[in-house]
């Protein structure tokens, strides 16, 4: 339920064509070629001397990229061959493009457009930081590109931006706002950043690599993330500044993958470890066994993961040379293995685990940035259409969510609150399950008191019923009352659905959130 922030960045659809094995993604540890006379400063002399003032902002788009991976991987709704896109934009005349690394880890193949024309070329994967969140294309076939500069230095707090990209897979769209918080380290559930700049331009899904540009027309910072609507940063996003970028991109470029073993992975929903998206394959991890589906828990005799974030894991990656050996332990199918990157491999196994085991945590801890990225489309929300409103549903998008089991996520907005989400499982019993962690998790209490009595002063769990109480046969909706630093959230089960509905108040407004309630029911139940 402590959801302030929305994964932009990995949106996932499955794609109608053949299937794509991971054994066809090439060049993932391939150092990036150094082409001379063009560093990451240069540009048209348009771009490199134009004043604030005389810079065209309409030329911005012929530096921007689309970019759709697709492939093969393990998500909380199974092993599937999908599509995530995002954005990106040019540091090379040649066609050498940065964007995230979670828009493009673990890709069969990779498609970019550059400007207006909209022919997609093929690309190679030059190199990656996985801590980091940043990656190197190169568009193959030729062709020249002009290439958007860095700034010198991070921009400061009420500065002007503008971020220009892709979101959802729509044309070019540029937005604007203004620096709102300096360079601070940041760790996610996929990243540990040094320097993170929080802006107030409006992102969406599918602006994970998006160039962040002041009004000169130079590049301060690389969006990877935006705060979910009904939040304290909501209306925020999210950057990679300026001086980091361009000092992991130089590297990339100059010496290919950095803090990286291969995985594309993030923190488990219950803090366990890193659920194991996808493995590159002929990378360290791939070499060691390491296979999608596995859960790292421990990474050099360190745990991870335990405190929602990469941290720890990235800590390790950047204590260590790159061909240095650790030692991991992954969880697969309820059995532990263990092994060593550029060691001894895992010992071969029967079977890899079902995906459900490894579901990725897709939302980090309260007030911390999540990856951008979108689809081009995405027909799985239409299941949870029965289960809502239907003038709420007019409002709904595609989401993700913090529950393993989750296999679909909306989010939805209504008069009277701050935002709403729904949560479809593939069964009641995985739904009970989320509720039951929830309650857990606010250390709520169980009451037969009236639930308007209680609302406004503990955290508390119990029974609504559609009819009277028993022994009436009408069968009982299970709701959760809770207060946190992040404002009121009251849950509701039907034991008729596998349906979990989710509203905020962020005045903390408990009582008032339960009144609202009374007033909206928040899932449809189905017909008998």
């Amino acid at each position: 339920m402590k959801r302030d922030t929305h994964r932009m960045g990995r949106d996932l659809v499955a794609v109608g064509i053949l299937a794509i094995l991971l054994a066809a993604c090439s060049g993932q540890s391939t150092p990036a070629p150094t082409s001379a006379g063009t560093g990451l400063a240069s540009a048209s002399p348009a771009l490199a001397s134009g004043s604030a003032a005389a810079f065209d902002l309409g030329s911005i788009q012929d530096s921007v990229a689309y970019i759709e991976t697709q492939g093969t991987f393990v998500t909380a709704d199974g092993t599937s061959e999908k599509t995530y896109t995002g954005s990106g934009f040019v540091v090379d005349s040649s066609g050498l493009v940065v964007t995230n690394n979670h828009v493009v880890t673990g890709g069969a193949f990779w498609k970019v457009t550059i400007g207006a024309d909209k022919t997609l070329h093929d690309a190679r994967l030059l190199g990656v930081s996985e801590c980091s969140d940043l990656a190197v294309l190169q568009v193959t076939g030729g062709g020249t590109y002009p290439v958007l500069p860095f700034a010198a230095a991070d921009p400061t707090v009420g500065e002007q931006i503008y971020v220009a990209g892709h979101p959802n897979g729509d044309p070019y769209t540029l937005t604007n706002g203004i620096v709102a918080k300096p360079p601070a380290p940041a760790d996610t559930s996929w990243a540990s950043v040094h320097d993170q700049i929080q802006i107030t331009a409006q992102t969406f899904p599918g602006n994970s690599g998006s160039p962040v540009i002041d009004a000169a027309g130079r590049v301060v910072g690389v969006q990877y993330a935006g705060g979910l609507p009904g939040t304290a940063i909501a209306g925020e996003s999210f950057a990679i500044a300026a001086g980091e970028a361009k000092g992991v991109i130089d590297q990339i470029r100059a010496k290919g993958n950095l803090d990286y073993i291969g995985l594309n992975g993030e923190v488990n929903a219950d803090n366990t470890g890193i659920a194991v998206i996808s493995v590159a394959p002929g990378s360290p991890a791939d070499k060691a066994g390491i296979v999608a589906g596995d859960l790292l828990t421990n990474f050099n005799g360190a745990s991870v993961g335990t405190d929602g974030s990469k941290s720890t894991y990235c800590s390790v990656l950047r204590s260590h040379n790159s061909g240095d050996t650790l030692t991991f332990a992954v969880t697969r199918g309820g059995a532990t293995l263990t092994g060593e990157i550029n060691g001894r491999p895992i010992a071969a196994v029967a079977a890899t685990p079902p995906p459900a085991t490894s579901a990725p945590a897709i939302t980090p801890a309260p007030a911390t940035p999540t990856p951008s990225g979108s689809s081009t489309a995405n027909d799985s929300i239409d299941r949870l259409q029965p289960f809502i409103p239907a003038a709420t549903w007019s409002t709904c998008i595609p989401s993700t969510t913090g529950y393993a089991a989750s296999v679909q996520t909306a989010q939805c907005s209504a008069s009277g609150v701050d935002g709403i989400w729904y949560d479809f499982f593939g069964s009641r019993a995985d739904a009970q399950a989320a509720f039951d962690a929830d309650i857990s998790a606010y250390s709520a209490t169980q009451t037969d008191k009236s639930l308007d009595q209680v609302c406004a002063s503990e955290n508390w769990y119990g029974t609504w019923y559609y009819g009277t109480p028993p022994p009436s046969p009408d069968p009982g909706r299970r709701i959760l009352c809770a207060t946190s630093d992040t404002g009121a959230w009251l849950e509701q089960i039907d034991p008729k659905t596998n349906v979990l509905a989710t509203a905020h108040l962020k005045s903390g407004d408990a009582a008032g959130l339960y009144k609202w309630w009374t007033k909206n029911t928040l899932v449809v139940e189905p017909a008998n």
